[in-house]
């Protein structure tokens, strides 16, 4: 958000993806100061030598460099915690000891190993979410893409069959709830997202609605298979965690 630096106080600090980013070599030329991806490194650059703060692949919350979108989270808040002055040991423990875990991040990209599958929760319920993770999910698993999802009632008609329309590019299955209607009528919320859907050319017999998220959830699991990825969208993360749980067991005691 380069276009607000005017707006910032204090000192500012760009963070890039790319260290080839034209904003951030003008940004260093004029003596500032940026944190960088260079390869794997995440890198503090200024006028004083680079400093070396840790590699991605340390940092639990990018799945080892698989959710990009963290990785650049990262460095964000590696620019932050400069900025306050806070020494690099202390950043680097920082980060590679946050875990994308129900307990220390819960309903942010939490990924449960099921052995055979995996299952993710993650609260993504905007279009630019359900793209980013998007992008993760073929490094994570190769297997089918199930999602249960349902889309905020309070959005405009055409923005609830653009989340569908970017589920539909994501994800091989949708099962799609209706858990936040936000004063919309029953079932009127997940029919415009598989509409949306619909409307890319996703085939009709591989949308589901299931209003109910916990038998939703729970017909998810009926039809996962070996290699598959089952993603979760939460509103509230505490029950779901628990269903989702309870499945666990039951794979454990099976296996």
């Amino acid at each position: 958000m380069v276009g607000l630096k005017d707006r910032a106080g204090g000192e500012l600090i760009y963070f890039s993806l790319s260290p080839e980013n034209p904003t951030i070599i003008e940004h260093l030329a004029s003596g500032g100061t940026a944190v960088i991806l260079e390869g794997e490194d995440v890198v503090i650059r200024s006028a004083e030598p680079p400093v070396h703060v840790l590699s991605v692949l340390d940092a639990p919350i990018t799945l080892r460099g698989v959710a990009t979108f963290n990785t650049a989270n990262v460095l964000a808040a590696v620019a932050a915690l400069h900025g306050l002055g806070t020494p690099v040991n202390m950043i680097r423990n920082g980060i590679s000891t946050f875990h994308p875990s129900a307990t220390q991040n819960p309903g942010r990209m939490n990924v449960i190993d099921f052995v055979a599958f995996k299952v993710i929760i993650d609260y993504g319920h905007n279009v630019p979410a359900i793209k980013a993770l998007g992008r993760a999910l073929p490094r994570i698993s190769a297997g089918q893409k199930i999602v249960v999802a349902h889309g905020p009632g309070n959005r405009t008609d055409a923005n609830i069959k653009q989340f569908g329309a970017a589920l539909a590019s994501v994800y091989d299955h949708l099962i799609l709830a209706d858990i936040d209607p936000r004063g919309r009528a029953n079932e009127e919320t997940p029919g415009l997202v598989r509409a949306g859907a619909l409307e890319t050319g996703f085939p009709a017999a591989s949308i589901e609605i299931i209003p109910a998220a916990m038998e939703a959830i729970d017909h998810a699991f009926s039809i996962i298979r070996p290699g598959d990825l089952l993603v979760i969208q939460v509103d509230e993360v505490a029950p779901i965690l628990d269903r989702v749980m309870e499945h666990f067991k039951q794979v454990v005691a099976k296996a």
